[in-house]
């Protein structure tokens, strides 16, 4: 009708945005959501409004999401093949890597339905599977980013013996343990029926309740965003402190630092999550939190796997080139060994495990003790206790140990294992 009237001229109301906005609130305040969205579709297919699509920028953070789940399969290899045994906070890693990959699947599934474009060219079915997916999502991505804060602080926990601090990295636990579990169970009921997080679009759906979801989201950002500042700043202190040279201090801080990464990446995260729970078309407007979901997930993941594939890799290089005079294809340098094993013993005692912390050498930093005892464990005694969560004292990155490397070992001294078997015995 407008073209027959007003030939050559397109209708006011494709380019009046505030007239536009006004319209769409009234529609969804007084008609059915669906006529609404069949309305949307007519005015802008009348304004000739171009279609919008974001659909390659969700999968964007893809790249990150593999590369946070071969991080993780790395990290247990590297942790596999040079350490006795996998520590609590290599499980713990397990768990987060399953999670991760669920997270990872579902989250572009629910883009490729229902995100990434204007709601009113999202077919109704699609949105309502989309919703439902992105709620799913939510719980996992709050256990992905929980379990890699934990990890990080139980990983804290076994190379750093100072007492205050681990008083203080258990606390730490406790608090993002508690506000966590916290928020994942208002994240889950936050509306009841809990159907209603996705049905409830269509604006047909009975008696319902719901918590107020801006404040909610602003809590549980400015939570998350505590957690990474408390596990950012925490070490920093002791790693001044090692027994070391400047440079080997600012690399080991900048290696703790990466964790900034973290911090960054949660801070848009919350930025864009700010308006996104009184948004009128959510299948445009969520796409910006679902993408800085995936990317703060997999920046997690690959930051807590940095520090082991770091060591690995740097092994490797020097076991294929050789270092420090070591032939080519020759296993990690076997010098300090009684040394170690003699400091492991000291450390036991409650005054030396105070200020051990002080005397980590830069070769203990670096990992050439944990390659040598991994090179003396078989895989036979290696299945004996990879399951078990007690801490072994004699690793490569998580040494409490003060190397001497103008000691030459024996070679007919036995070697003792972390359960306090000799070799001899064994063999």
């Amino acid at each position: 009708m407008w073209a027959r009237l007003y030939p050559g001229k397109a209708p006011a109301i494709g380019f009046d945005d505030g007239l536009r906005e006004s319209m769409q609130t009234c529609l969804l305040q007084r008609c059915d959501t669906v006529d609404a969205i069949d309305v949307a579709k007519v005015e802008a297919k009348a304004c000739e409004r171009p279609i919008r699509t974001r659909k390659a920028d969700i999968m964007v953070p893809l790249i990150l999401q593999i590369a946070g789940i071969l991080a993780v399969l790395l990290r247990l290899y590297a942790r596999w093949t040079m350490m006795p045994r996998l520590e609590a906070d290599d499980w713990i890693m397990i768990v987060c890597g399953v999670i991760f990959i669920v997270l990872v699947v579902i989250g572009q599934i629910a883009g490729a339905l229902a995100f990434g474009e204007d709601i009113w060219m999202v077919e109704p079915d699609k949105l309502t599977l989309g919703l439902k997916l992105f709620f799913i999502d939510e719980p996992l991505y709050l256990a992905t980013i929980t379990l890699t804060k934990i990890s990080v602080l139980i990983f804290y926990l076994r190379i750093f013996p100072n007492k205050s601090f681990r008083r203080a990295t258990y606390a730490t636990i406790t608090y993002i343990v508690t506000s966590m579990t916290v928020i994942l169970f208002l994240q889950i009921f936050q509306c009841t029926p809990i159907s209603f997080n996705w049905d409830g679009w269509k604006r047909d759906f009975g008696t319902y309740r719901c918590l107020d979801l801006h404040r909610l989201v602003n809590i549980a950002g400015g939570l998350s965003i505590s957690h990474d500042l408390i596990i950012l700043v925490l070490p920093l202190p002791l790693l001044w402190g090692l027994n070391t040279s400047k440079r080997s201090k600012i690399g080991i801080s900048f290696m703790f630092s990466l964790g900034l990464f973290i911090l960054i990446t949660a801070c848009i995260r919350l930025h864009y999550l700010a308006p996104f729970t009184h948004s009128l078309n959510p299948t445009w407007d969520f796409t910006d939190p679902l993408i800085w979901s995936g990317i703060e997930a997999s920046v997690s993941v690959i930051v807590v796997c940095l520090p082991a594939i770091r060591i690995f890799f740097k092994y490797r290089w020097s076991k294929l080139f050789g270092q420090n005079g070591t032939a080519r294809g020759d296993s990690a340098p076997r010098r300090g060994l009684s040394a170690v094993r003699r400091k492991a013993q000291d450390t036991e005692s409650a005054d030396s495990k105070e200020n051990a912390i002080t005397a980590i050498d830069e070769e203990a930093a670096e990992g050439m003790y944990a390659t040598e005892l991994a090179s003396v464990v078989s895989t036979e005694e290696k299945n004996d206790f990879v399951f078990s969560f007690q801490s072994t004292r004699m690793e490569a990155d998580e040494s409490e140990l003060e190397l001497e490397p103008e000691e030459v070992v024996s070679g007919e001294e036995p070697v003792r294992y972390p359960d306090g078997a000799y070799a001899k015995e064994r063999n």
